[in-house]
């Protein structure tokens, strides 16, 4: 499930959630996002206004995660909402900052 967001910055951002192998990347290279725990995991991709794909953020879970709505700062900052079970580092970075659930 991928759903796309104009970003204010130009550009889409998606939310997508993974439950199996999926293909980011619409051109001829392949970003493979797959969950690394648990039944599911959730990522925020970039493409530009061509479509192509810029970068991703994926979370994940011990149980599965899902990102329910996206929201934009006005500088171009976005923030997520979702759905947690288990234990999810929803840091996307390389820190950690787990939720529970």
């Amino acid at each position: 499930l991928m759903e796309f967001h104009s970003s204010p910055l130009g550009g889409y951002l998606a939310t997508v959630t993974v439950w199996d192998s999926v293909d980011v990347d619409p051109g001829p290279s392949a970003i493979w996002l797959e969950p690394s725990t648990g039944d599911g995991a959730a990522a925020v991709v970039a493409y530009d206004n061509a479509g192509a794909y810029l970068w991703h953020k994926q979370l994940t879970s011990t149980t599965s995660i899902t990102i329910n709505d996206l929201s934009f700062t006005e500088d171009g900052g976005f923030y997520v909402s979702g759905m947690v079970n288990g234990t999810a580092d929803v840091d996307p970075g390389v820190g950690v900052a787990n939720v529970a659930c």
